[in-house]
């Protein structure tokens, strides 16, 4: 196909790009819905929207594929670098394998380096069917990031699942319940903080602490944007306190969720930012222990999920020690925009999910 038949982004759009989404994705057992609200805040009021970055195929006067891309600066080898992020890539079904996500994808890739990126992020399903059409691109996995689930409140996660499922959901509350029990919760404190204290700690945290690749910076725009326009759901940033001295932050959002056989929340945590005195397996479990706490009581979550990349050893013990099992992977992908020192220089040191972009990808 054409680029020049590719359009971009116009006021109006997004109820057709909404329904294209939810033909793609609503028959998945497991999925974050878009409702126009929260699409809308996700790419629009997003700091940084370019309408020339929301990619849209029409046919006989129907939309039929859409693509969001947005950007962000991330921390690459303790450098930040402008990043561009894939979200969403969606076919109606009716339309799919006539190489319209392919198209979308080629375009996206131009207007990233038009714009100067260093190159584009996406999560990806390592089992799903678009994997192939990301590599076909020129996406090349930079690493697997494990997701990690802990049960909050067994009855209602088990409502959202199959029935068979009850009996396993039931088994992480179970473990939920022995770990919490194990951990030593004077290790650190945790407090939500909120307005521009939230902001604050943040770039705090940012300015203070290593940050790993991934981590995509939170300016106070930013926050903003994240903790008071979201339509749909909550999130709600913590700071985290070790022997009386400031010791990192991170955020935990819910989140509008789709089971097999119901509809509930799901709470996610994310920019998990420590000092060196806190990255040890017993203080993180319970800095995590602490702001599930506030997924269950607060955000009202049946299920809290966390991405950790699968090398990251340290982290993906103390979330067992927390109470989360390993359930599934996801693909972090990298496009180097021609460029393959770029992926050299991306795949070091190890990976931490960039904020808003989990579930995206089929």
């Amino acid at each position: 196909m054409d680029l020049d038949k590719i359009q971009s982004f116009q006021s109006g759009d997004e109820e057709e790009i909404v329904r294209v989404f939810e033909a793609a994705f609503g028959k998945a057992d497991y999925y974050f819905p878009r409702s126009v609200s929260s699409w809308f805040w996700r790419y629009v009021q997003r700091p940084g929207f370019d309408p020339e970055s929301i990619l849209m195929i029409r046919k006989e006067n129907t939309l039929v594929a859409a693509l969001s891309m947005t950007y962000g600066t991330m921390m690459v080898n303790s450098k930040p670098r402008k990043i561009a992020l894939i979200d969403d890539v969606s076919t109606n079904p009716q339309w799919q394998k006539q190489g319209f996500a392919t198209a979308l994808l080629k375009h996206a890739i131009v207007r990233a380096e038009e714009v100067g990126c260093l190159g584009i992020h996406l999560s990806a399903d390592p089992e799903g069917s678009a994997i192939r059409i990301y590599k076909n691109v020129g996406f090349e996995v930079v690493t697997f990031c494990v997701n990690m689930l802990s049960v909050l409140k067994h009855r209602r996660a088990a409502r959202l699942g199959k029935r068979h499922q009850a009996v396993p959901l039931l088994a992480l509350s179970l473990l939920d319940v022995y770990k919490r029990a194990r951990i030593d919760k004077s290790l650190c404190q945790v407090e939500i903080v909120e307005g521009r204290t939230a902001g604050d700690v943040a770039l705090r945290a940012q300015n203070e602490f290593e940050l790993p690749n991934g981590t995509l910076l939170l300016d106070a725009e930013y926050v903003r944007w994240m903790t008071d326009q979201r339509p749909d759901g909550a999130l709600e940033v913590a700071s985290i306190t070790k022997d009386n001295e400031f010791s990192g932050m991170l955020t935990v959002s819910s989140s509008d969720f789709y089971g097999p056989s119901n509809r509930d929340r799901m709470a996610v945590i994310g920019n998990l930012t420590l000092s060196e005195s806190m990255q040890t397996k017993n203080a993180i479990a319970a800095a995590l222990h602490s702001v599930k706490g506030t997924a269950k009581n607060i955000l009202d979550c049946p299920m809290v999920s966390m991405f950790v990349d699968q090398r990251d050893e340290p982290l993906r013990h103390a979330c067992k020690k927390a109470g989360f099992m390993e359930i599934g992977k996801s693909a972090s992908m990298f496009h180097p925009l021609n460029k393959p020192e770029n992926l050299d220089e991306i795949r070091e040191g190890v990976w931490s999910q960039p904020v808003e972009t989990t579930f995206s990808n089929p």
